[in-house]
């Protein structure tokens, strides 16, 4: 096989390779879109509704993202607040899911490397079964163009894989910025419609019957640990007044005699 066959042989497997990791490439971001779908139909329930949402007028994939991240009313309903907005227990960022990282990024590493392979194989040819010993001159002219044309050959697949890599290069930023600039945009429009509330706001928030059995229940809490610090001032003063009423001498004195039994004995 001459180097222009290994030559139109490695330009096909780089061509081939290229092309696969790039269908795999443009694949995961359709796979990122349709991912976001529920998260698409959540947006457009938050855009569409002015001043509430009610629960059990969505559909229940897109229900559990409310009741994950929304705050939902006694019945069932999510509000506005004051400012025309709605309430979110977590960050604007972590509603949606993040983007995923593409991994195919050493598919250029890949790509170079199958067109030095090529090169060093289009070189290691030429060379092979060449004998200069005891040749003429013309032989070797002869011999060192046909040479120097096989390495000429052979070098293009280092280009064609370097090539290939650059290309597959730009199509990973390309569609690594297109999934970054799609959530952009879908947290802009949630951060436009929503905002992050803290846990005391919340509570503050509660219907009046929550706040009522929120506040008996802190005053039960009050209760027992005014009846435990009472019980322990109790066992306190009960054990100052054990080491009141013990005689240090007394206790040496029976603790000496029984020693001094237990030795006669």
């Amino acid at each position: 096989m001459d180097n222009l066959n290994i030559n139109n042989a490695f330009y096909f497997v780089i061509c081939s390779i290229g092309l696969f990791f790039w269908f795999l490439e443009i694949r995961l971001n359709g796979r990122h879109e349709a991912g976001l779908g529920r998260y698409l139909q959540l947006i457009d329930i938050v855009k569409v509704n002015n001043k509430e949402i009610a629960m059990s007028s969505v559909k229940p994939d897109v229900a559990i993202l409310l009741s994950r991240h929304f705050v939902i009313d006694v019945d069932d309903v999510i509000r506005r607040n004051k400012f025309g907005l709605f309430k979110l227990l977590t960050p604007v960022h972590s509603v949606l899911p993040p983007p995923p990282a593409s991994p195919y990024r050493l598919a250029p590493a890949l790509l170079t490397s199958i067109g030095v392979l090529g090169t060093f194989l289009g070189i290691s040819m030429s060379l092979y079964g060449l004998n200069l010993e005891g040749a003429s001159s013309a032989t070797l002219m002869t011999s060192a163009f046909k040479l120097l044309g096989g390495m000429k050959t052979a070098f293009y697949t280092s280009l064609a894989g370097m090539l290939a890599s650059v290309v597959f290069m730009i199509i990973l930023f390309w569609c690594g910025k297109a999934r970054e600039r799609r959530q952009r945009q879908l947290q802009g429009v949630l951060s436009k419609e929503c905002m992050e509330v803290s846990p005391v706001s919340v509570l503050m928030g509660m219907s009046p019957d929550s706040n009522a059995e929120l506040q008996q229940r802190q005053l039960e809490m009050a209760d027992a640990v005014i009846k435990s610090s009472a019980s322990t001032s109790e066992v306190a003063q009960d054990m100052k007044q054990l080491l009141q009423e013990l005689d240090a001498d007394k206790l040496a004195k029976a603790l000496s005699d029984a020693v001094r039994d237990s030795v006669k004995s």
